[in-house]
């Protein structure tokens, strides 16, 4: 699975699978203005990673271990872990 894929399952994407900055940050509420400036960028994955880990927590996932847990459970539901 290409890390970018993550995100798009379970709503954390757009439906057309686009995870573009532009993209996320539509569906995460966050202000995105200039596609290709570093400094920009790295707060944009910073804010984004903080929205994910909230959702994680949602899910109960603390750790490494709780992460496989639930993608092992994914698999074995839908014989992909894409849908976390």
């Amino acid at each position: 699975m290409d890390s970018a894929e993550w995100p798009v399952s379970r709503g954390s994407g757009t439906e057309d699978g686009d995870v573009s900055f532009a993209s996320l940050a539509l569906v995460y509420d966050l202000d995105f203005h200039e596609a290709h400036h570093a400094l920009r960028g790295a707060f944009l994955t910073a804010r984004l990673w903080q929205k994910l880990m909230a959702r994680l927590a949602t899910m109960k996932v603390a750790t490494l271990r709780d992460l496989l847990r639930v993608a092992s459970a994914l698999i074995v539901n839908t014989g992909s872990a894409v849908d976390l």
